[in-house]
């Protein structure tokens, strides 16, 4: 899929999701009464709904190369799985471990594979380092702690072979080997003494190179013919879904996917560093050019509250202290409402 594509399902996932929120805010006005059928016939189809556009969410948060925009998916797309786990939570409550959609499905004309969650790719991907280090330990556990082998009975041993048993059933072996070469040599001179049998009974004549060319060619295009047209019957069948693709292009077509996907991953590796290199530098402009000023507008800021302190505590002949940790230090109202006055 191209990026116009991925931008287009982001759209529809969207736009689903909004459709998906209208109708469960409908649900949250604290009149309606939540039991089991209810949450079954009501909360089933959106559970599903959600599960879809969590899926077109989570592949196009995989698949962007925006960084900016795949930050913003991301915070949509955790947003949905929440959601859906707090249904997904609700209808265990009320249905129980075990929950039948098969009417849900069959009224959204879905397949049962819908209801499988896959596991995000950022899961792995994120964790990826932990994971390789994981591995690694098993691996070094597993070769300096291997399992003990097997101890072998003896009665499992067979017996050992004496010589003369061992050269009978080698002599044995070697005589039908040859016996089989000598049928299949005998049966070659048989078939070409029947070949020309039959052409001399027939008066053709074996030195007519035209007439052997022009046989060849018909057999040779005949082939052709017969491949072209079973290739074209099976991209036919494939066309239709009746087929399944052949195994080499099928092959063919996943190395060329897994490369595509390679590629996008390295850009979105690219592009991410490269706004943090943006972000970095634009960081340090700002307190470059405006650390100054903002410092002074800081500083002046503290001059005034530090004179309204001095104003408040001789008009009211006590200094004004900071408040305790137990008093709720600054979000203290009245130390709120200090510093609110003009």
């Amino acid at each position: 899929m191209s990026n116009l594509s991925y931008e287009e399902q982001l759209r529809e996932a969207m736009v689903e999701l909004r459709e998906q929120l209208e109708c469960d805010m409908g649900y949250a006005d604290g009149k309606t009464v939540f039991d089991s059928e209810f949450l079954l016939q009501n909360f089933g189809p959106l559970y599903i709904k959600y599960l879809q556009v969590f899926r077109k969410l989570e592949e196009c948060y995989d698949q962007l190369l925006h960084p900016q925009k795949r930050a913003d998916v991301r915070v949509v797309l955790d947003a949905t799985i929440g959601r859906m786990l707090e249904i997904k939570k609700s209808l265990v409550h009320h249905c129980g471990d075990y929950i039948n959609y098969d009417d849900v499905l069959v009224d959204l004309k879905l397949v049962p594979e819908v209801l499988e969650i896959p596991i995000p790719k950022y899961f792995t991907e994120e964790r990826k380092r932990e994971l390789e280090d994981r591995k690694k330990l098993f691996d070094t556990w597993a070769q300096t702690d291997p399992s003990p082998p097997e101890a072998k009975s003896l009665e499992d041993e067979a017996p050992p072979m004496d010589i003369t048993t061992a050269i009978t059933i080698l002599q044995c072996n070697e005589r039908g080997r040859q016996g089989r070469l000598r049928a299949k040599f005998m049966k070659e001179i048989r078939d070409q003494e029947e070949r020309e049998r039959k052409v001399l009974a027939e008066g053709q004549i074996e030195s007519d190179l035209q007439q052997s060319a022009t046989k060849i060619q018909k057999h040779f295009k005949g082939f052709l013919a017969r491949k072209k047209c079973k290739l074209l019957r099976q991209q036919e069948l494939e066309f239709l879904g009746m087929e399944f693709p052949s195994t080499d292009k099928a092959a063919t077509e996943k190395d060329r996917l897994h490369k595509v996907l390679h590629r996008r991953k390295l850009a979105q590796q690219q592009n991410q560093q490269q706004l943090e290199a943006d972000r970095a530098t634009m960081r340090q402009n700002i307190k470059d050019q405006e650390g100054g000023r903002i410092m002074e507008e800081v500083h002046d800021e503290l001059l005034e509250k530090i004179i309204k302190l001095k104003t408040y505590a001789g008009e009211n002949d006590k200094w004004w202290e900071f408040p305790s940790v137990e008093e709720g230090g600054s979000s203290n109202p009245e130390w709120m409402a200090l510093r609110a006055e003009p």
